[in-house]
């Protein structure tokens, strides 16, 4: 992903999003056509999954809000073209002991605000590749 194709977003991205979680996030994630090599510029959105420690709680929350709207603020070319899924480790791993257990996952989705939703450790993410970014 070059700078024109939306690399510029994502160090300020990842800027806005430790400053707001702090030690709860564990690890960011870029999938999807970035990845594979089929990012559209002008077109494809960016596909992240934010690996926290636990569920967030308001506090954080509202720092995420607060994040994502100076991020579209300060490029407004990415306002719907950003797509994040905040998912604690727990359900990440799916570590034993985490079945049936109902967890908060918050998203960020283009045309979406941020906003949560509960999901089990049967939620499944598909994706053909991930590489890491931190």
């Amino acid at each position: 992903m070059t700078a024109q194709s939306g690399g510029h977003v994502l160090p300020a991205l990842l800027e806005e999003v430790r400053s707001a979680l702090g030690d709860e996030l564990v690890g960011v994630y870029l999938y999807g056509s970035a990845v594979v090599g089929d990012f559209d510029e002008g077109v494809s959105d960016i596909d992240l999954v934010a690996a926290v420690a636990d569920e967030l709680d308001q506090e954080a929350l509202d720092g995420l809000d607060t994040a994502h709207r100076r991020i579209w603020s300060a490029h407004p070319d990415f306002l719907d073209r950003i797509d994040i899924v905040y998912a604690p480790v727990a359900i990440l791993s799916g570590r034993p002991g985490a079945a049936g257990r109902v967890s908060l996952l918050v998203t960020v989705s283009p045309g979406s605000p941020l906003h949560s939703t509960s999901v089990t450790q049967e939620w499944v993410l598909t994706c053909s590749s991930c590489g890491r970014r931190e």
